[in-house]
């Protein structure tokens, strides 16, 4: 049963609070904005008020998720592929889904239409967010400020997934700056954030040390970027999921060399790629 909450005004926000459900899109503007009857605390207020201290119009729509105790292993999974097992990894022998068309039973609770989506651990407590989602919408420099600052009072936060957020090349170190400001930072998904040339993907698995898993698929990487990436793998890394890129033998063959220097990663996902068998050779050597 859910408990009724009174409107409310809030300075020159117009903040209106109203009865629904988190399985429920809630749309938000400057002027009329409608939050869930779960409260978000300090990220919402901050984050409103940065966005209207940038001038920023907020173009997208908030959503509140249930937390889940156990999560899937692949957030936007795509079937059970086939694979070839090389020694502690694998890499799947199905052509990689494109992201529009992934469907999964987590990504059913998630519309289309949505940009933001904040999952919490509790739900009477507004600062236990413990994962933030923004998709198909492109975060500039203003916008990364006030990720920031939103962003700096959240202990339980571990998650960042970016879907098709336009990271460029010349964002990455804004892009680094706020996830460095997340101390308990595990699980980072770039994935659809495509960087065609300048491939720094590699910077933030040096700068974000404690990683735990780390999803860019679909990011244009090609031979150049795996080998960035390669010498970058930390000792605390567990999953690598490099799907629909553009690796072929001479990137897989930098992975291989990798791999053979850390004892830690155990998952390695190349599907979609260009790797042929002298790739598959080296992965299994």
């Amino acid at each position: 049963m859910v408990s009724k909450i009174n409107p409310l005004v809030v300075a020159d926000s117009m903040i209106r609070l109203t009865t629904v459900t988190t399985s429920r899109t809630i749309p938000i503007t400057e002027k009329d904005v409608i939050v869930s009857q779960v409260p978000i605390g300090d990220f919402y207020r901050t984050f409103m008020e940065m966005c209207k201290h940038q001038k920023i119009n907020v173009p997208f729509e908030l959503k509140l998720l249930p937390h889940r105790e156990q999560p899937p292993n692949d957030f936007f999974a795509s079937g059970k592929p086939t694979a070839r097992t090389f020694s502690d990894f694998s890499i799947a022998t199905q052509p990689a889904t494109s992201i529009t068309s992934i469907t999964s039973e987590e990504e059913e609770d998630i519309p289309v239409a949505a940009k933001l989506y904040i999952e919490l651990e509790n739900a009477e407590v507004g600062d236990s967010i413990t994962q933030i989602i923004i998709k198909d919408w492109k975060i500039d420099e203003r916008m990364f400020k006030v990720l920031v600052r939103s962003c700096s009072y959240l202990p339980m936060l571990s998650k960042v997934r970016l879907f098709n957020a336009g990271i460029s090349g010349p964002s990455m170190i804004s892009l680094i700056k706020w996830l460095m400001s997340i101390p308990n930072l595990r699980v980072l998904f770039l994935d659809n954030n495509p960087i065609r040339g300048r491939e720094n993907f590699y910077l933030l698995l040096n700068k974000l040390v404690e990683l735990r898993e780390v999803s860019f698929r679909f990011c244009s990487i090609t031979d150049k970027g795996a080998a960035l990436l390669a010498k970058s793998i930390g000792p605390n890394l567990l999953k690598l999921n490099l799907t629909g890129n553009e690796i072929g033998d001479e990137g897989a063959a930098s992975l291989a060399q990798a791999l053979r220097l850390n004892g830690t990663l155990l998952s390695l996902s190349l599907a979609g790629n260009k790797v042929g068998n002298k790739g598959a050779e080296a992965l299994a050597n």
